[in-house]
């Protein structure tokens, strides 16, 4: 049975997407030194920053995302799947930037979505319905927060939590935490403080792999 031409040619944009992502990444690592590990480890991860995983995993992903980003979006199950491979080994943390026009409401909502002990459901309905609400590289607020009722997210509880001074500051953290390690796009991986040089689902995997292998030799 033949494919819908619709589901081929998301198909095919979403393939561009990661063509172009993993070609604009490679261009600014070439044109960037490296970081030192004492210069990357600070700006890491901050105790505001959501944790999906064991705590007491030792191979930690740092993901740098913009929930309007479609490379993103594209990017995200494979981190899951990741998880899941090193179920109890790999955990992952994340930080969320406002590279797209208007994203920083976007990431209030999904902020405050942690009042409700929602953010990582928040976050895959964001996700999931990413191009309902981010039209033209402009992230829409108003067209996420009915979406987030999926995941019985009180909505104008969120409302009034968004406007907290907190989520100002955590916002300026989680940028001011980039410029210091030199990121300038989404989606950008740290693997136990080790950066994704070359961008990549194999490029990733290989990453990971290594310092699962690194930090549990015996398994």
């Amino acid at each position: 049975m033949k494919k819908p031409p619709v589901i081929i040619f998301a198909a095919v944009v979403v393939l561009l997407l990661v063509i172009f992502a993993v070609f604009s990444f490679e261009q600014t690592a070439k044109n960037r030194p490296a970081p030192s590990a004492a210069m990357v480890e600070p700006h890491l991860y901050r105790d505001f920053s959501p944790v999906l995983g064991a705590d007491n995993a030792k191979v930690t992903i740092v993901e740098f995302m913009d929930p309007a980003c479609e490379a993103c979006r594209a990017f995200y199950p494979f981190v899951k799947q990741q998880l899941a491979q090193y179920d109890g080994q790999v955990k992952l943390v994340m930080r969320l930037l406002p590279f797209h026009r208007d994203s920083d409401q976007v990431i209030a909502a999904l902020e405050a979505a942690k009042q409700q002990d929602k953010y990582w459901q928040a976050l895959h309905v964001a996700l999931k319905y990413q191009a309902d609400w981010a039209i033209n590289h402009t992230a829409h607020v108003d067209k996420l927060l009915p979406l987030l009722a999926e995941v019985d997210i009180d909505i104008e509880r969120l409302k009034k939590d968004m406007k907290n001074p907190e989520i100002a500051k955590i916002i300026a953290q989680e940028s001011q935490d980039a410029q210091s390690l030199g990121v300038d796009k989404t989606p950008s991986f740290f693997v136990n403080s080790k950066p994704l040089t070359q961008f990549g689902y194999d490029q990733l995997a290989e990453l990971i792999a290594d310092e699962v292998a690194a930090e549990y030799p015996a398994q």
